[in-house]
């Protein structure tokens, strides 16, 4: 089974007028969001050390895992917690969660939430990254509230002023 699922037109029209510049990536170049990144630490990795490889990837395989395991339970606990939409570049239409169980599954095979999860009760974009950095896109600041506490209990922190 397939963890999405297309829509109809009508639910596509009312997630597209949340998210009208979906299409192409254009939300990244529109400059109406604002990057909240969130990782291991509240600084980037190059503010807290200059030998940045060694930080990052040079700890045991036990530290790896539990490093892994926070973006893992970030994922899963916003894909569990709002209704998410992906993007179908090709059809140019979005995409609704179809079986949460089946992508909680697909989350924990392949350790990573790949593509863009598109939220439209706070209005942001959720983007796992590749070196324990996360991201939310926000048109509001208000919808920090919402996953300030899921970003906490992941273990996870925001970089910069909005660890408070």
């Amino acid at each position: 089974m397939r963890a999405f699922k297309h829509i109809s037109p009508k639910e596509n029209a009312k997630v597209a007028k949340v998210f009208p510049h979906a299409h192409g990536y254009e939300w990244e170049e529109v400059g109406i969001y604002t990057a909240y990144p969130v990782s291991l630490w509240d600084k980037w990795a190059h503010e807290i050390t200059d030998n940045v490889d060694d930080l990052l990837w040079g700890v045991t395989k036990e530290e790896e895992a539990r490093r892994e395991r926070c973006t893992i339970n970030l994922s899963k606990e916003i894909v569990s917690s709002f209704s998410i939409y992906k993007y179908n570049e090709r059809r140019k239409c979005f995409k609704r969660l179809a079986s949460l169980e089946q992508l909680l599954e697909d989350i924990e095979r392949q350790e990573y939430l790949p593509g863009d999860i598109f939220i439209p009760e706070i209005r942001a974009i959720y983007r796992e990254g590749h070196d324990y950095t996360a991201w939310f896109f926000m048109e509001d600041e208000s919808a920090l509230d919402a996953v300030k506490n899921m970003v906490k209990r992941s273990g996870l922190k925001f970089i910069g002023s909005q660890n408070t």
